[in-house]
């Protein structure tokens, strides 16, 4: 919030889990940044989970870029491409635009 209060243009990166928290809804309400960048690792649970080592991580993001997209935050989001994924880079930008939410594929991740 104080960088906000000072005029810097505020970029955040996350991996959009805890989005939903009304607490951070209000925060980026009150003081909106420039924009919020999400980080997407596949186009399913499984995919999703599988690469992030964790489970119920595809759900986590899901919440928070439901949550964000229905308070009107302005998202972009980073779709991960590995190895592991390459199969559904395409589909993850598909669901990225169905969402009308921008994004943009980054390759070459190891």
């Amino acid at each position: 919030q104080y960088a906000w209060q000072a005029g810097m243009m505020l970029t955040i990166s996350t991996n959009g889990s805890l989005l939903w928290r009304p607490d951070l809804l209000k925060l980026f309400h009150d003081s909106p940044p420039y924009r919020l960048v999400v980080s997407m690792y596949g186009a399913s649970e499984e995919s999703f989970d599988t690469l992030t080592q964790r489970r119920g991580a595809w759900k986590a993001f899901r919440r928070g870029i439901d949550a964000a997209r229905g308070a009107g935050l302005p998202l972009r989001i980073n779709v991960v491409v590995t190895e592991d994924n390459a199969s559904e880079a395409d589909e993850m930008a598909s669901l990225a635009d169905a969402w009308n939410v921008e994004n943009h594929a980054y390759t070459n991740m190891t």
